[in-house]
């Protein structure tokens, strides 16, 4: 991940504002589904470490689990992320 820490001539809060710019970013990225692009509710992570809101990755299998939506890897079933439900 690119910070833009280059010296570039730029002053400290320029930089910083940058780096958080780009911290936020991320930190917004993985706080929301791939699915309904919107922040978690209820997360859920399969087998192959991607995460879905629950009621997203329910309706997208039909009920059935059968693939992940982003890699298309099997998986069986899906467990609670419990870390992003202490963050959301």
């Amino acid at each position: 991940m690119e910070l833009g820490l280059e010296q570039s001539g730029a002053g400290c809060g320029e930089q910083l504002g940058r780096v958080r710019g780009a911290l936020a970013k991320t930190l917004q990225d993985e706080l929301t589904c791939p699915i309904c692009l919107d922040y978690f509710k209820d997360p859920v992570s399969l087998d192959c470490d991607h995460n879905f809101c629950r009621a997203c990755i329910t309706q997208c299998w039909g009920g059935i689990p059968v693939s992940c939506p982003q890699c298309r890897e099997t998986v069986g079933s899906y467990k609670l992320f419990l870390l992003l439900i202490c963050l959301i």
